[in-house]
């Protein structure tokens, strides 16, 4: 009788297991979104961000500027050669897992590129980036804006 209650119970709880939420991708480990909301303030969330980005190989070293909301990124030089599309890239991360920063800086060699929120606010006009909360969704769009010549030419503008 108890196994019956049992084997039931267990059934019952592992078909509800797997019906929650079927159209949320599970964030993986080494997903940078499991961070997402994380603040300016926290160190160790942040840098495990960065840690996570796209060419976070090429990463030399960042700093955190809490009172003037600011993160300054520092690559190697042999990333300067993909700047563009690591500023796009990463600030679009940045702005859309941390909550309170209002410009990214990025440092390649000798070209330093400082990035408004409100930059990579109107680059996404279309879209809330800030809102999205899965990885692919977010490379998509990403993907989207670094293949059009034009976005890219105003973004740096």
């Amino acid at each position: 009788m108890w196994r019956k209650i049992i084997v039931i119970t267990l059934t019952i709880l592992i078909s509800y297991l797997l019906s929650c939420e079927p159209n949320q991708t599970p964030t993986s480990k080494n997903s940078p979104f499991l961070y997402k909301g994380a603040s300016i303030n926290n160190n160790d969330f942040i840098g495990a961000i960065i840690k996570m980005l796209p060419n976070h190989r090429d990463l030399n070293d960042f700093s955190l500027y809490p009172k003037e909301n600011l993160i300054v990124v520092k690559y190697n030089e042999k990333s300067s050669q993909n700047a563009e599309r690591i500023i796009i890239t990463n600030s679009t991360y940045l702005f859309n897992l941390v909550e309170d920063i209002h410009k990214v800086t990025f440092h390649f060699n000798y070209d330093r590129y400082t990035i408004y929120k409100e930059d990579v606010d109107e680059l996404y006009e279309d879209i809330d980036y800030q809102k999205i909360t899965n990885e692919d969704k977010l490379k998509q769009i990403i993907k989207k804006k670094i293949e059009d010549s034009v976005s890219i030419e105003n973004f740096f503008k």
